[in-house]
Protein backbone atom coordinates (compact mmCIF):
# COMPACT_ATOMS: atom_id res chain seq x y z
CA UNK A 1 0.00 0.00 0.00
CA UNK A 2 1.47 3.32 -1.06
CA UNK A 3 1.03 6.62 0.77
CA UNK A 4 -1.93 8.74 -0.35
CA UNK A 5 -1.76 12.55 -0.26
CA UNK A 6 -4.74 14.84 -0.66
CA UNK A 7 -3.65 18.31 -1.80
CA UNK A 8 -5.92 21.29 -1.21
CA UNK A 9 -5.59 25.03 -1.75
CA UNK A 10 -8.83 26.99 -1.25
CA UNK A 11 -11.03 24.52 -3.18
CA UNK A 12 -14.68 24.90 -2.14
CA UNK A 13 -15.42 21.18 -2.10
CA UNK A 14 -12.18 19.99 -0.48
CA UNK A 15 -13.83 18.71 2.71
CA UNK A 16 -16.50 16.73 0.85
CA UNK A 17 -13.93 15.09 -1.41
CA UNK A 18 -11.54 14.41 1.47
CA UNK A 19 -14.32 12.74 3.44
CA UNK A 20 -15.10 10.59 0.39
CA UNK A 21 -11.43 9.64 0.05
CA UNK A 22 -11.25 8.65 3.72
CA UNK A 23 -14.17 6.28 3.15
CA UNK A 24 -12.01 4.44 0.63
CA UNK A 25 -8.76 4.55 2.58
CA UNK A 26 -8.14 5.39 6.22
CA UNK A 27 -4.49 6.26 5.48
CA UNK A 28 -4.68 9.68 3.85
CA UNK A 29 -2.29 12.58 4.47
CA UNK A 30 -3.65 16.08 3.90
CA UNK A 31 -1.35 18.70 2.38
CA UNK A 32 -3.27 21.93 2.93
CA UNK A 33 -2.67 25.56 2.01
CA UNK A 34 0.72 25.20 0.34
CA UNK A 35 1.01 27.86 -2.35
CA UNK A 36 2.24 26.50 -5.66
CA UNK A 37 1.34 23.18 -7.25
CA UNK A 38 4.94 22.05 -7.37
CA UNK A 39 5.60 23.05 -3.76
CA UNK A 40 2.64 21.00 -2.56
CA UNK A 41 3.86 17.95 -4.50
CA UNK A 42 7.39 18.37 -3.17
CA UNK A 43 6.06 18.51 0.38
CA UNK A 44 4.16 15.29 -0.26
CA UNK A 45 7.32 13.64 -1.60
CA UNK A 46 9.23 14.78 1.49
CA UNK A 47 6.62 13.26 3.80
CA UNK A 48 6.17 10.05 1.80
CA UNK A 49 7.35 6.89 3.55
CA UNK A 50 6.92 4.65 0.49
CA UNK A 51 8.88 4.51 -2.79
CA UNK A 52 5.78 5.56 -4.69
CA UNK A 53 2.92 7.76 -3.53
CA UNK A 54 -0.52 8.82 -4.73
CA UNK A 55 -1.67 12.40 -5.24
CA UNK A 56 -5.38 13.25 -5.19
CA UNK A 57 -6.37 16.83 -6.00
CA UNK A 58 -8.88 18.54 -3.72
CA UNK A 59 -11.53 18.86 -6.45
CA UNK A 60 -11.29 15.18 -7.33
CA UNK A 61 -14.14 12.90 -6.17
CA UNK A 62 -12.75 9.36 -6.13
CA UNK A 63 -15.30 6.63 -6.85
CA UNK A 64 -16.16 4.05 -4.19
CA UNK A 65 -14.93 1.14 -6.31
CA UNK A 66 -11.44 2.50 -6.89
CA UNK A 67 -8.76 0.43 -5.18
CA UNK A 68 -5.47 2.09 -4.33
CA UNK A 69 -3.92 -1.35 -3.93
CA UNK A 70 -4.62 -2.21 -7.59
CA UNK A 71 -1.60 -0.63 -9.27
CA UNK A 72 0.16 -1.43 -12.56
CA UNK A 73 3.33 -3.48 -12.74
CA UNK A 74 5.73 -0.74 -11.73
CA UNK A 75 8.78 -2.80 -12.70
CA UNK A 76 7.88 -2.24 -16.36
CA UNK A 77 8.25 1.53 -16.02
CA UNK A 78 9.73 2.23 -12.57
CA UNK A 79 10.37 5.93 -13.21
CA UNK A 80 7.06 6.81 -14.85
CA UNK A 81 4.06 8.74 -13.56
CA UNK A 82 0.79 6.79 -13.74
CA UNK A 83 -2.49 8.66 -14.08
CA UNK A 84 -5.98 7.19 -13.85
CA UNK A 85 -8.74 8.30 -16.19
CA UNK A 86 -11.06 10.95 -14.81
CA UNK A 87 -14.49 12.24 -15.87
CA UNK A 88 -15.03 15.93 -16.57
CA UNK A 89 -18.65 16.59 -15.47
CA UNK A 90 -18.99 19.71 -17.64
CA UNK A 91 -18.01 18.48 -21.10
CA UNK A 92 -17.91 14.71 -20.44
CA UNK A 93 -14.31 14.31 -21.58
CA UNK A 94 -12.49 11.38 -19.99
CA UNK A 95 -8.70 11.51 -19.82
CA UNK A 96 -5.98 12.43 -17.32
CA UNK A 97 -7.24 15.92 -16.46
CA UNK A 98 -7.74 16.03 -12.68
CA UNK A 99 -7.03 12.32 -12.28
CA UNK A 100 -5.49 10.28 -9.46
CA UNK A 101 -1.70 10.13 -9.93
CA UNK A 102 1.00 7.75 -8.74
CA UNK A 103 4.51 9.25 -8.53
CA UNK A 104 7.90 7.61 -7.90
CA UNK A 105 9.42 9.37 -4.90
CA UNK A 106 13.01 9.50 -6.31
CA UNK A 107 11.69 11.60 -9.20
CA UNK A 108 11.50 14.55 -6.80
CA UNK A 109 15.23 14.61 -6.19
CA UNK A 110 15.35 16.86 -9.27
CA UNK A 111 11.96 18.55 -9.16
CA UNK A 112 11.57 21.29 -11.80
CA UNK A 113 11.53 24.92 -10.71
CA UNK A 114 9.89 26.24 -13.89
CA UNK A 115 6.91 24.47 -15.38
CA UNK A 116 3.45 24.94 -16.84
CA UNK A 117 2.20 21.45 -16.15
CA UNK A 118 4.07 20.08 -13.14
CA UNK A 119 3.19 16.42 -13.75
CA UNK A 120 4.14 16.45 -17.43
CA UNK A 121 7.38 18.31 -16.71
CA UNK A 122 8.52 15.98 -13.97
CA UNK A 123 7.48 12.87 -15.91
CA UNK A 124 10.61 12.78 -18.03
CA UNK A 125 10.63 8.99 -17.96
CA UNK A 126 7.05 8.51 -19.12
CA UNK A 127 3.45 9.38 -18.45
CA UNK A 128 0.97 6.52 -18.59
CA UNK A 129 -2.81 6.74 -18.53
CA UNK A 130 -4.47 3.77 -16.84
CA UNK A 131 -7.63 2.29 -18.36
CA UNK A 132 -9.54 2.39 -15.09
CA UNK A 133 -12.00 5.28 -14.66
CA UNK A 134 -11.20 6.20 -11.08
CA UNK A 135 -12.80 9.53 -10.35
CA UNK A 136 -14.62 12.69 -11.35
CA UNK A 137 -12.93 16.09 -11.27
CA UNK A 138 -15.58 18.31 -9.73
CA UNK A 139 -13.75 21.52 -10.56
CA UNK A 140 -16.97 23.35 -11.49
CA UNK A 141 -18.51 23.92 -8.04
CA UNK A 142 -18.18 27.72 -8.27
CA UNK A 143 -17.95 30.15 -11.21
CA UNK A 144 -14.31 30.98 -10.40
CA UNK A 145 -13.14 27.39 -10.02
CA UNK A 146 -14.94 26.41 -13.21
CA UNK A 147 -13.41 29.32 -15.12
CA UNK A 148 -9.97 28.56 -13.67
CA UNK A 149 -10.15 24.92 -14.74
CA UNK A 150 -11.06 25.81 -18.32
CA UNK A 151 -8.48 28.59 -18.54
CA UNK A 152 -5.52 26.57 -17.25
CA UNK A 153 -6.26 23.42 -19.20
CA UNK A 154 -6.80 25.10 -22.56
CA UNK A 155 -3.62 27.13 -22.21
CA UNK A 156 -1.77 23.82 -21.87
CA UNK A 157 -3.71 22.09 -24.65
CA UNK A 158 -3.15 24.96 -27.09
CA UNK A 159 0.56 25.11 -26.35
CA UNK A 160 0.79 21.36 -26.90
CA UNK A 161 -0.92 21.78 -30.28
CA UNK A 162 1.66 24.36 -31.32
CA UNK A 163 4.47 22.13 -30.14
CA UNK A 164 3.27 18.79 -31.51
CA UNK A 165 -0.01 18.72 -33.39
CA UNK A 166 -2.38 15.92 -32.42
CA UNK A 167 -5.96 15.38 -33.53
CA UNK A 168 -6.75 14.07 -30.03
CA UNK A 169 -5.45 17.24 -28.40
CA UNK A 170 -7.29 19.38 -30.94
CA UNK A 171 -10.54 17.53 -30.30
CA UNK A 172 -10.17 17.94 -26.55
CA UNK A 173 -9.55 21.65 -26.89
CA UNK A 174 -12.55 22.12 -29.18
CA UNK A 175 -14.70 20.25 -26.66
CA UNK A 176 -13.54 22.51 -23.84
CA UNK A 177 -14.38 25.53 -25.99
CA UNK A 178 -17.93 24.48 -26.82
CA UNK A 179 -19.46 21.67 -24.74
CA UNK A 180 -21.28 21.73 -21.41
CA UNK A 181 -22.96 25.12 -21.38
CA UNK A 182 -26.02 23.60 -19.69
CA UNK A 183 -24.00 21.99 -16.87
CA UNK A 184 -23.31 23.51 -13.46
CA UNK A 185 -21.12 26.58 -14.11
CA UNK A 186 -20.49 25.23 -17.61
CA UNK A 187 -20.65 28.69 -19.16
CA UNK A 188 -17.79 29.75 -16.91
CA UNK A 189 -15.68 26.74 -17.92
CA UNK A 190 -16.23 27.60 -21.59
CA UNK A 191 -15.41 31.27 -21.00
CA UNK A 192 -12.25 30.25 -19.18
CA UNK A 193 -11.32 27.94 -22.05
CA UNK A 194 -11.78 30.70 -24.63
CA UNK A 195 -9.77 33.17 -22.56
CA UNK A 196 -7.08 30.54 -22.04
CA UNK A 197 -6.83 29.95 -25.78
CA UNK A 198 -6.50 33.68 -26.45
CA UNK A 199 -4.01 34.16 -23.60
CA UNK A 200 -1.78 31.36 -24.88
CA UNK A 201 -1.87 32.74 -28.43
CA UNK A 202 -0.85 36.22 -27.29
CA UNK A 203 1.96 34.93 -25.06
CA UNK A 204 2.94 31.91 -27.14
CA UNK A 205 6.69 32.22 -26.54
CA UNK A 206 6.63 34.20 -23.31
CA UNK A 207 7.19 31.68 -20.55
CA UNK A 208 7.12 34.24 -17.73
CA UNK A 209 3.61 35.23 -18.77
CA UNK A 210 2.43 31.68 -19.44
CA UNK A 211 3.49 30.38 -16.03
CA UNK A 212 0.98 32.74 -14.42
CA UNK A 213 -1.55 29.94 -14.93
CA UNK A 214 -0.02 28.38 -11.79
CA UNK A 215 -0.41 31.55 -9.72
CA UNK A 216 -3.83 31.21 -8.12
CA UNK A 217 -3.76 34.77 -6.79
CA UNK A 218 -3.24 36.09 -10.32
CA UNK A 219 -6.03 33.83 -11.60
CA UNK A 220 -8.38 35.16 -8.92
CA UNK A 221 -7.49 38.76 -9.78
CA UNK A 222 -8.04 38.09 -13.48
CA UNK A 223 -11.43 36.55 -12.75
CA UNK A 224 -12.37 39.44 -10.46
CA UNK A 225 -11.75 41.81 -13.36
CA UNK A 226 -14.32 39.91 -15.39
CA UNK A 227 -16.77 40.16 -12.52
CA UNK A 228 -15.83 43.82 -11.89
CA UNK A 229 -15.19 43.05 -8.23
Amino acid sequence: MYDIFFISYKESNAKVNLDQLKKISSSVYHIEGVKGIGNAHIQAATKATTDYFFIVDADNFVYDNFQFTNVPNLKEAPKAVHVWRCLNPVNQLVYGFGGVKLFPKPMFNEAPENYLDFTMTIAKSGYFIQDKLASETRFNVTPFESWKGGFREVVKLNLELHKNFSSVTQSRMETWLSNGKEKLNGEWAILGAKMGRDFSEIHLNQFEELKKINDYDWLQETFNQIMHV
